[in-house]
């Protein structure tokens, strides 16, 4: 990722972390464009929504990629266990085929699905 589009992806992630939608809602849809097959953009909408607790829309918006990421099905867990869904969750955590999400498991499950955080 060229740097411009890295630095344009941080602006989006924390724009949207801070609630500014508009300026969010503009990088993401650019990066959509860029950066077709990301999942920057869509984590940045994900993350507008949940600061507005709607995790069923950004639920919806994680189902939307035509592709699979790590980042994206992490966010599904998160999102799953803050629904209180945490036997959704954990079988979403075990269908995951990806070796690089496997070492994280146990801390996802330790933290997010003990009902402890």
């Amino acid at each position: 990722m060229s740097d411009l589009l890295k630095h344009t992806t941080e602006l989006g992630l924390i724009a949207a972390g801070r609630g500014l939608e508009t300026q969010a809602r503009a990088i993401s849809e650019g990066l959509k464009v860029l950066k077709p097959v990301a999942a920057a953009p869509y984590i940045i909408d994900t993350l507008l929504l949940l600061g507005k607790k709607q995790y069923q829309q950004a639920l919806t918006i994680l189902e939307k990629p035509t592709f699979s990421d790590e980042a994206l099905e992490a966010f599904k867990v998160l999102i799953l266990a803050l629904q209180g869904n945490r036997q959704q969750a954990q079988n979403l955590l075990q269908q995951s085929k990806s070796a690089e999400f496997k070492p994280f498991l146990a801390q996802i499950e330790s933290s997010l699905l003990s009902g402890t955080h």
